[in-house]
């Protein structure tokens, strides 16, 4: 099903179509929602302790029903009030079982306009419903795209995480369906491209900087040891490439190679900002905390000097090719040849202190007042760390993408 489908005036809905309705009912008349609509709403509302105070005023209507409300509306309240706020038949959002108009349980009841209420209790309901697919479709600011007056307790189900980017930057459906349209399908290829390559690292804790396989090798700023525990994140396998990196920013740089571009911390933040724009997920750097736990192999590590292996000719790349060498205990490639990676948390020293999901997070650039460590890999160890200006173009950072945690398994534009 396609839960960002448009329905209003402009696309209406067929006659007949089929819909694959559940039946609920709380503190009110039952009503029907579509099924996987039904299950995250449920879910929502069950996890605040919300079932007892809401009430499931409206969701699914057929032709007839909506029909019937229309003129009844009409008869009612007259013609201008029902253009407000009731849909024309064949228009109406809850004739697909999308829908759902929630109002607190009261003994009056309005049921084309129940009562929701912008305070403290309904706003962490209505974040809620955000983080279970759903978006508050009619806001005050859009009637005029919408052609819908406010209505603060209709709710259209459209999936996640497609309600946060809705929510989080003020748009319509309507103005999200045509921005999405924008994306290309090489674009769309390649992010399928590294959605694949996305491996799930479990989290764990694990000892930060100069361990005793790196003694011979460690530097002053990977002392004193810290623990570390890190929470599930999922990491690419393979470094960005340079397909990939014109893929998703138009082809700028036409016939260079990332490795012969000078790039820096902003150039791979705006790379990262139009990824997670046309994707609709949330990529980002990894932590430094998060670098170095995957390059020593996670929970999996075997406690190797380089990442994957005792033996730097193992897995050091001696080209571009992804993927050219022996890859660590996680699947992950190139973690040890000889261009440094970005991170996305602050510089900072190691300190003995017991972290969660941290690794930097003390000095800013000033200049730029963005974080800007890098793992460094060369001499190719799992600990390495150094302090780059942000703005600073250099031909030794390159990007790996990491995601906290991937939004869904599978990605459809």
């Amino acid at each position: 099903m396609n839960y960002l489908r448009l329905i209003n005036v402009d696309h209406p809905l067929f006659q007949n179509e089929a819909v694959d309705l559940v039946t609920l009912q709380m503190n009110y008349s039952p009503i029907q929602l579509e099924r996987e609509t039904a299950k995250a709403l449920l879910d929502c509302i069950y996890s605040l302790n919300r079932q007892e105070d809401l009430a499931l005023v409206s969701g699914y209507r057929s032709l007839e029903e909506q029909q019937q409300i229309f003129q009844n509306t009409i008869q009612s309240d007259g013609l201008e009030y029902a253009q407000k706020y009731v849909a024309i038949p064949n228009c109406s959002e809850h004739q697909s079982g999308l829908a759902i108009d929630i109002g607190e349980y009261t003994n009056n009841i309005d049921f084309i306009a129940p009562s929701l209420p912008y305070t403290p209790k309904n706003q962490l309901l209505r974040e809620a419903l955000v983080q279970h697919g759903f978006i508050e479709r009619y806001a005050k600011e859009k009637e005029d795209i919408t052609k819908i007056s406010q209505e603060p307790w209709h709710f259209r189900y459209v999936g996640f995480p497609h309600s946060l980017y809705i929510t989080k930057y003020h748009l319509a459906l309507e103005e999200y369906v045509k921005w999405r349209k924008q994306i290309n399908p090489v674009q769309k290829s390649c992010i399928r491209e590294i959605l694949n390559a996305m491996i799930k690292v479990e989290g764990g804790t694990f000892v930060m900087g100069g361990t005793s396989e790196q003694n011979e090798y460690a530097r002053k700023n990977e002392y004193p040891l810290s623990y570390n525990t890190v929470s599930d994140f999922y990491m690419c396998k393979y470094e960005i490439s340079d397909a990939q990196y014109k893929s998703i920013l138009g082809n700028p740089n036409e016939g260079k190679s990332l490795r012969s571009l000078f790039l820096s911390w902003n150039d791979w933040q705006q790379f990262i900002e139009v990824l997670n724009n046309l994707s609709g997920l949330k990529f980002d750097f990894p932590t430094e905390a998060q670098w170095e736990y995957a390059a020593r192999g996670g929970n999996k590590s075997e406690g190797y000097i380089y990442p994957g292996s005792n033996n730097i000719e193992d897995v050091r790349s001696p080209s571009e090719i992804e993927g050219s060498k022996t890859p660590n205990e996680l699947g992950i490639f190139n973690m040890a040849d000889l261009k440094s990676e970005w991170c996305k948390d602050f510089y900072k020293q190691y300190d003995n202190n017991i972290l969660n999901n941290s690794g930097g997070s003390a000095c800013l650039d000033t200049i730029n007042g963005r974080p800007s460590s890098i793992r460094r890999k060369r001499p190719t160890r799992s600990a390495p760390k150094s302090l780059p200006k942000s703005a600073a173009r250099s031909q030794l950072l390159l990007k790996r993408a990491a995601a906290t945690p991937l939004p869904t398994p599978s990605w459809q534009p």
